[in-house]
């Protein structure tokens, strides 16, 4: 036996209409501040030198939010920040089928944008530990606190890439993850000069690097410019507590346009801070 509804005009108007005050009074009515400040306790609570700013959290269409002026530091390094100027958060649907946490961001930060998907694990995210799959689009390099703070000089230039990662910001050294970079018209200033060079311009810098049991393995990095050409890869074992003291064995091999193609090949030791180069024979 088959059972027809019909739906009258004025019957499907009720649900629509019913529908619409249901959304608007959601939205009017959502609660943003009260979880502006959970979000901001629940890192305080987790990670006690993590500093967690955020203006605003709306509710966005379909089902998610939208942080507002989001910025994230850290008492021990109060420059090493880092911000968006919006992060929409939303749930996975399809990884929900699949008994995934898992969420969709979108973001706007330092003139351009983050996009990716972030998992979070019931053990894991007691911890402060997230993993994530990111894809980096022209960022403004010179205007980012963290990396500015981190690498412990200035360095310019647009930022494309892809990140993934397990672990937590606040110790990079027990993550693990792999990164490839492309850096467009920057440069890349020298803790002290190298044969009279204080700073690096380059047009175009490719990279690879992987981050396992707290060693940053630079796999590839290669520089371009107008006045040099440039190879590096190498280890650098970061230090959890402090990453400025981190040291490092590098090599690297430069080109001078104009040399009848010579090559000064360099071995780079000391400290991530505090580098030391010399020539190898």
């Amino acid at each position: 036996m088959k059972i027809r509804i019909k739906l009258s005009k004025s019957l499907l108007g009720y649900i629509l209409a019913g529908t619409l005050i249901l959304i608007v009074t959601l939205y009017l009515r959502f609660p943003g501040e009260m979880i502006a400040g959970y979000l901001i306790s629940t890192v305080a609570a987790k990670q006690p030198d993590a500093l967690l700013n955020i203006d605003s959290v709306s509710l966005t269409l379909p089902p998610g939010v939208k942080i507002g002026n989001a910025t994230l530091g850290f008492r021990e390094s109060p420059q090493a920040t880092l911000h968006a100027d919006y992060i929409e958060l939303k749930p996975d649907y399809m990884a929900l089928f699949q008994g995934k946490m898992q969420t969709i961001l979108n973001a706007a930060a330092y003139g351009g944008v983050v996009n990716g998907r972030l998992t979070a694990m019931e053990q894991t995210l007691s911890k402060g530990i997230l993993q994530g799959e990111l894809q980096l689009g022209n960022l403004n390099m010179e205007t980012i606190g963290y990396l500015r703070e981190r690498l412990n000089r200035s360095i310019s230039g647009r930022l494309k890439g892809t990140l993934n990662f397990n672990g937590g910001l606040n110790n990079p050294a027990a993550a693990s993850g792999r990164l490839t970079i492309l850096a467009t018209n920057g440069s890349y200033a020298l803790t002290a000069p190298l044969m009279g060079i204080d700073k690096l311009d380059y047009s175009r810098i490719d990279g690879e690097m992987t981050l396992q049991n707290g060693t940053l393995k630079i796999v590839r990095i290669k520089l371009a410019g107008d006045k040099f050409r440039a190879e590096l890869n190498g280890d650098i074992a970061l230090n959890g507590a402090d990453l400025k003291s981190s040291p490092m064995e590098l090599l690297a091999t430069i080109e001078i346009p104009g040399q009848q193609g010579k090559k000064l090949s360099l071995t780079i030791g000391g400290t991530l801070g505090n580098p030391a180069a010399r020539i190898r024979p």
